[in-house]
């Protein structure tokens, strides 16, 4: 029984609305039982042109979902009590617990979604990138503090060659990315995307980051 559950996104098979309800009754579940819940969008998750209802060969349109919808629907799990939000995506920071901060990164390109594709790729944009400097700055000065972060798209390399057979799994610029994490004071960070279970750290400067 865990006190705190984080989600790194794609709590969807393609984005569908209905899908989206059917988890949220399940986070209910949890909510229910004292366990709080932190969700972050992945890329299957919102503007999905792929959202299909299936009946046996068959496949239909079904409504999809906006960043916006995202945030209302997820309003109890994580978006309604940020301590802060980024205006340019979906990133927040919420405080679960007295001196636990989490900081969720909103690195999906649902954005530049079509009628006919949707973005794998995930890219840190620069206003966020801005935004949680300053965050993470303002953070600093607190004594026992601890921040974790979480993220859709991987940061770090999870195998050698990664970053050349499966980029659109790594943020891109991931070592700027992952170096100004490091400066920013960020030491631990959850990831998901490729469905990998286990951790690697890079070191720099004195300084690491740990993407598990």
């Amino acid at each position: 029984k865990p006190d705190l559950v984080l989600i790194s996104g794609d709590l969807t098979k393609d984005g569908e609305l209905v899908s989206h309800k059917a988890v949220i009754k399940q986070l209910r579940v949890l909510e229910a039982n004292r366990i709080k819940v932190l969700v972050v969008p992945g890329n299957h998750d919102i503007n999905n042109p792929d959202a299909v209802l299936f009946d046996g060969d068959n496949t239909a349109s079904v409504p999809t979902i906006s960043a916006g919808q995202f945030r209302s629907l997820y309003a109890e799990y994580g978006y309604g009590s940020a301590i802060a939000r980024d205006p340019n995506s979906l990133s927040y920071i919420s405080e679960p617990f007295k001196n636990l901060f989490i900081l969720s990164i909103d690195a999906n390109e649902y954005y530049d979604n079509t009628a006919e594709s949707s973005v794998t790729a995930g890219k840190i944009k620069d206003e966020t990138m801005q935004w949680i400097n300053t965050q993470l700055a303002s953070l600093k000065s607190k004594k026992g503090k601890a921040v974790i972060g979480l993220m859709h798209h991987g940061v770090i390399e999870h195998f050698m060659g990664e970053a050349q057979i499966f980029p659109d799994y790594l943020v891109d610029d991931r070592f700027t990315k992952a170096d100004e994490l490091m400066q920013a004071g960020l030491k631990v960070i959850f990831t998901g995307h490729f469905h990998g279970n286990d951790a690697v750290r890079l070191e720099s400067g004195g300084l690491s980051l740990t993407d598990i």
